[in-house]
């Protein structure tokens, strides 16, 4: 029998820099305060045409305007920067599918 899943311990920061790319699909769902970062190790690595699928945009509707944000509320914040960001990276096109709590669906042009 031939080996196909490979435990990989450790932070994202560190593990996945050690990873050799290409992928043509990538799938994020982790702390949301670190998703930038996330993305931004993960989409040098993805295929053009490929797929990067984040988890969670929708925070609950938090990241709707008219949802009263507290100031001490830093993941909401950061799912709305996150947001915005991949809205205006001409790296990528991509559709919110609002599936449970949203998923974003990115395609690295």
């Amino acid at each position: 029998m031939v080996e196909r899943v490979h435990l990989h311990i450790g932070t994202v920061t560190e593990v996945l820099p050690t990873l050799a790319g290409p992928w043509d699909l990538v799938f994020i769902d982790a702390d949301k305060i670190n998703n930038d970062t996330y993305y931004e190790l993960v989409l040098p690595q993805v295929t053009t045409g490929g797929f990067v699928l984040i988890d969670n945009v929708l925070w609950g509707n938090k990241v709707l305007d008219s949802y009263p944000l507290k100031p001490s509320d830093k993941d909401t914040r950061a799912v709305r920067a996150f947001n915005d960001k991949v809205q205006a990276d001409p790296r990528v096109e991509n559709v919110f599918l609002p599936l449970r709590d949203g998923l974003l669906l990115v395609r690295k042009l």
